[in-house]
């Protein structure tokens, strides 16, 4: 953050043209006694300060207004200045309100007669907070990458294998229907990995094109239903479906909802132990939908819940779980609960105590039934 304060010179409280900068600056503009006393504060400096009144901090000592851990460099400074050089450095510190902040500041000699100290603070939390969200995003992905190579590698490594033992020839047939079955699997693996990178690219370009129709969502509930059941009930996980008499009509892609649906169905059995159910529930009124997936699982961190829908997240995974999944199915679920105009939410107490996930979708307005007066 080299040179953002060079706008205002060392010399700005100086004659008339440096009276107007010190007075209409929106910087922290400081003039200080030698030893580090306060003698005068901008207007710029009140308000980034939070200050109740204009002389609230007449007289007080400068440094002392710092945390421990950035108070060194201050005195650093001041000392500087007092023999005559400029300096420049980058520190946290709160308002008088206790406000976070951050402040690039400058600070050097006046070279008027009287002597004393200019401080020039600018606030520049919104950009260290952007370089530090940066920072996170580029770990995350560095993590994503480690995890993508880990569960592409496994796969890759079997199907290597079963080939090398398919091109020798030496084996049974029912050994190479074991083999070929096993080829499948990883193949599919990887396929709907594949798919789910594609997802995620579309989504965040915008490039999603649904396929919008009225239809029940109850037959896309049951549909996802039908295509995980198998999956979880190798792990003795039942799913249990409570679905209403009536029809729920929404306007929707009726596949990117199945899809929707299977997600945090296959999000439930992962985070779950063995022998667990699985529950989902479908009511509709005041002109929403909701379906909620209830788990008896691993629960949900206070810590990890605000990132859920990020790309990339992704909780700790059971010991008996054959697939953590590199952390891109609850953010394409969110991003096509979100192109059908819909919401989600999580619940869950704490760990090790299970979690919700429920999801709002309008009705069909074709459909919806008039309230009685």
């Amino acid at each position: 953050m080299e040179n953002v304060n060079e706008v205002v010179p060392m010399q700005a409280c100086e004659g008339e043209i440096g009276e107007v900068l010190y007075e209409s600056s929106p910087d922290c503009i400081k003039v200080l006694s030698l030893d580090g006393t306060i003698k005068r504060l901008n207007l710029g400096g009140q308000i980034a300060l939070e200050l109740d009144r204009p002389t609230q901090l007449d007289g007080a000592y400068w440094p002392s207004l710092w945390p421990g851990s950035e108070r060194a460099q201050v005195e650093q400074a001041l000392a500087e200045a007092r023999e005559g050089r400029r300096s420049q450095f980058l520190a946290s510190c709160p308002t008088v309100k206790g406000s976070p902040r951050w402040w690039d500041v400058v600070v050097g000699p006046l070279s008027s007669h009287e002597g004393g100290v200019l401080a020039v603070s600018r606030d520049v939390t919104d950009l260290v907070s952007a370089r530090e969200a940066l920072a996170l995003a580029n770990e995350r992905k560095n993590q994503f990458m480690a995890m993508l190579s880990h569960e592409l590698r496994n796969p890759l490594s079997t199907l290597s294998m079963a080939a090398t033992i398919l091109e020798a020839y030496a084996m049974e047939r029912g050994q190479v229907g074991q083999v070929v079955e096993t080829m499948k699997r990883q193949i599919g693996y990887m396929s709907r990995l594949a798919e789910d990178l594609l997802d995620i690219s579309r989504i965040t370009r915008g490039e999603v094109n649904l396929r919008m129709a009225d239809f029940d969502l109850r037959e896309a509930v049951q549909e996802s239903v039908e295509q995980l059941a198998a999956m979880a009930s190798r792990k003795g996980q039942p799913i249990l479906a409570r679905l209403p008499d009536a029809p729920a009509w929404v306007r929707g892609d009726r596949m990117r909802l199945v899809q929707v649906f299977g997600n945090l169905i296959a999000n439930a059995s992962r985070y779950s132990p063995a022998n667990t159910p699985i529950r989902l529930a479908l009511s509709s009124g005041n002109r929403w939908v909701s379906v909620s997936i209830a788990d008896e699982g691993i629960g949900i961190s206070d810590e990890l819940r605000p990132r859920l829908f990020d790309f990339y997240a992704q909780g700790h995974v059971p010991n008996d779980s054959r697939s953590s999944g590199v952390g891109l199915g609850l953010a394409i679920v969110k991003g096509l609960v979100d192109l059908h105009g819909g919401t989600i939410e999580v619940h869950s107490a704490g760990l090790g105590l299970g979690s919700t996930f429920t999801l709002f979708l309008p009705e069909s307005a074709e459909r919806q039934v008039p309230s009685k007066a």
